[in-house]
């Protein structure tokens, strides 16, 4: 669900202007004033920035932004009667939510708008997530909602999925563990994220990240991978950094060598398999060609003993009538 960032604000006109204060101000009344005398109504379709002229209320979006970052859940409420078709999941809103991020506003735009916690930008580098990721260690509870709501549900779709995805910018902005172990699963590749935490000496954060590559098994052949972590880990100096890195190429190097040692067994054996199979089944030939042989001896020889003898001249020979007398 990419979106392009946001537009340059236009110059509003004296009333929009007013409009846009009443919502920042949480003043309904005023607002529903000023609606009635430009021709507000409810249930109006709303007007984008591309359509939005200096008569009338100004982009719809304007407004929402206005009363979103000022918390004013009552003039969100109110607006959302005048412009219930309004889709949340624009650049203007998330900018509002993000930058003064705040839990009871987050839930009441999600019951209008789930699909708002996958928003991304289309960059396809930044999201929603991303962004309040962005805003540190105080930003925790509004993250957790959107991991528990459907967020970083797949992260193929961002052209940083390689470098970690959201999981990045949690670490480099120190979002709490909790929240980044909830991020580890759902996170397709790693190896960033170990570096950052190498980096960042997060300790914490380092094992769980190590114990999940070690349980998804994604081993380098040729073990380059996981000395140049070990190679940064010793350049952090942190004994305890170094201690698990240490642990995780250990354990890496002792499951590549197990199962090196297992395909090349399984290859003797299908050698040896193989090699027996051919031999009985050369053996078995002789023996097929031979028996055939001696079958079908058994099946001619007993007739030449029962050659028919040939008849006597004399069989063939009639009898002539006796000689009638002759008187």
């Amino acid at each position: 669900m990419a979106q392009s960032l946001p537009p340059e604000p236009m110059k509003l006109s004296p009333h929009q202007e007013a409009m846009e204060e009443a919502c920042k101000a949480g003043q309904v009344a005023e607002l529903q004033k000023l609606f009635n005398e430009h021709d507000v109504k409810e249930g109006d379709d709303p007007i984008p920035y591309w359509h939005a002229t200096p008569q009338g209320a100004p982009a719809t979006d304007t407004l929402f932004a206005a009363a979103i970052s000022h918390k004013q859940q009552s003039i969100v409420q109110y607006l959302r009667s005048v412009y219930p078709k309004l889709d949340f999941s624009i650049p203007t809103i998330i900018g509002a939510l993000t930058a003064t991020p705040d839990l009871d506003m987050l839930k009441l735009i999600y019951s209008y708008s789930p699909r708002i916690v996958n928003f991304g930008f289309d960059d396809h580098v930044t999201t929603f997530l991303s962004k309040a990721c962005e805003g540190g260690p105080q930003n925790a509870p509004f993250v957790n909602f959107l991991l528990d709501h459907g967020a970083m549900a797949d992260d193929f779709g961002s052209y940083t999925y390689q470098f970690g995805a959201e999981l990045l910018p949690a670490l480099q902005h120190d979002q709490p563990t909790h929240i980044i172990k909830k991020m580890i699963p759902r996170t397709s590749r790693l190896p960033f994220p170990i570096d950052v935490a190498i980096s960042r000496k997060r300790v914490d954060i380092l094992e769980l990240l190590l114990n999940e590559e070690e349980k998804r098994g994604k081993r380098s052949r040729d073990g380059i991978y996981e000395q140049a972590l070990l190679h940064h880990a010793h350049e952090t100096e942190d004994k305890t950094v170094i201690a698990l890195v240490e642990r995780f190429v250990a354990n890496f190097t002792a499951a590549r060598n197990l199962q090196s040692t297992r395909a090349t067994t399984e290859s003797r054996r299908w050698w040896q398999f193989s090699a027996r199979a051919d031999s009985k089944g050369h053996t078995d030939g002789k023996d097929s060609s031979s028996a055939s042989r001696t079958g079908a001896g058994k099946s001619w020889w007993p007739l030449s003993k029962v050659t028919p003898v040939p008849e006597s001249a004399d069989s063939h020979r009639k009898e002539a009538p006796p000689d009638s007398d002759s008187d």
